[in-house]
């Protein structure tokens, strides 16, 4: 399955709405439902609302279906049963992709922490620069 595709049958199977799903991320329902009909791009801060909201794992909306599949079942509230999609979990695709999330998680938590160290590094400076400043201190 596309990350579309996933996030069509995820929503299903929790029992919401396109409507329900568009609020969070604060879009038009036409531009959540372009994103489920695999017409738009998706940005990373936009699939990480939509996995919040699906209350799912960010990687789970790249899984694949194609090999060792495993059918994703939900119970409505009628006591029926419906098949909503398959989550590939076994695929070397699946856990290719899973490595690269990965990855791609850790360098941006690393890049988070930089930004942290030089934010600390401006702020340090300043203060020194307000120390020279209160003791007279000229720039040239």
């Amino acid at each position: 399955m596309q990350v579309h595709e996933n996030i069509r049958a995820k929503r299903r199977f929790k029992g919401l709405t396109q409507e329900e799903m568009a609020v969070k991320p604060t879009m038009s329902v036409n531009g959540y439902s372009d994103i489920e009909r695999g017409l738009s791009d998706i940005k990373l801060t936009r699939l990480e609302q939509i996995a919040e909201l699906l209350d799912v794992e960010l990687s789970e909306l790249f899984e694949d279906g194609s090999k060792n599949t495993l059918n994703m079942m939900g119970e409505h509230s009628t006591g029926t049963v419906h098949n909503h999609g398959v989550i590939n979990t076994l695929s070397p695709e699946y856990s290719e992709m899973k490595l690269k999330f990965e990855k791609q998680k850790l360098i941006c938590s690393n890049k988070d922490r930089e930004i942290d160290m030089k934010e600390q590094e401006i702020n340090y400076l300043k203060d020194i620069i307000e120390v020279f400043k209160n003791a007279g201190w000229q720039q040239p």
